[in-house]
């Protein structure tokens, strides 16, 4: 008769969902510096929200032999978890019709690209769903 490798697991307490509860709004908050090779420097970025994450993947895996429509959901992603993107000197200055041109007109292709990736990693739901779209 063989042993059963059986996980033990206990009833969540109160304390414990409410830990949860202020990680997950901890995490919503996360912040990152990321470099931006073609700029020279760094920008910070906020932690993109799973609706953004989600919407992404669908545009994505619809198209996902279409290196444009990568670069586009990567650019918009950029642009909405970017603050100083968002600034009225910043789109004034920058002379663009559609606010997400800033990113093209700033930014090389490949930082879009790895900047982009980075971005989205900051959301851990990304993750599992970028492995997928790689594999598919």
């Amino acid at each position: 008769m063989g042993v059963k490798n059986e996980k033990k697991l206990q009833r969540v307490t109160l304390e414990q969902l409410l830990a949860a509860k202020m990680q997950r709004e901890k995490d919503k908050l996360t912040v990152k510096e990321i470099e931006v090779p073609s700029l020279g420097g760094t920008l910070l970025f906020k932690r993109p929200s799973d609706e953004s994450i989600f919407d992404a993947v669908n545009v994505i895996s619809k198209d996902e032999d279409d290196m444009r429509t990568i670069m586009d959901e990567m650019a918009r992603i950029i642009y909405e978890c970017c603050d100083f993107f968002h600034d009225k000197e910043v789109y004034e200055a920058m002379e663009v019709g559609d606010p997400i041109d800033i990113v093209y007109s700033t930014m090389t292709k490949m930082d879009i690209m790895q900047v982009g990736e980075t971005v989205c990693e900051m959301n851990s739901l990304f993750e599992g769903i970028g492995e997928q779209l790689k594999n598919s």
